[in-house]
């Protein structure tokens, strides 16, 4: 049975408020080519390019990546 606009609302709600006391932004400005080969990524893996990122800096901290150009 599909939701009732009653439930929507209070879907809506619910996750405004969870995004407003758990969640923040990051910005983050790329060359085009590079957002276009993320984007690609993500797409390969069914993921949106919010989620690809993610899980790319979380790979790279959980494994101990040291990215440093030194």
């Amino acid at each position: 049975m599909p939701r009732s606009e009653a439930q929507k609302r209070a879907d809506k709600k619910y996750n405004t408020k969870y995004a407003a006391e758990h969640l923040r932004a990051i910005g983050l400005k790329v060359p085009i080519a590079e957002k276009e080969l993320y984007q690609q990524q993500a797409q390969q893996y069914n993921l949106a390019l919010a989620t690809y990122i993610r899980k790319c800096c979380k790979y790279c901290i959980d494994n101990n990546i040291d990215l440093s150009d030194d």
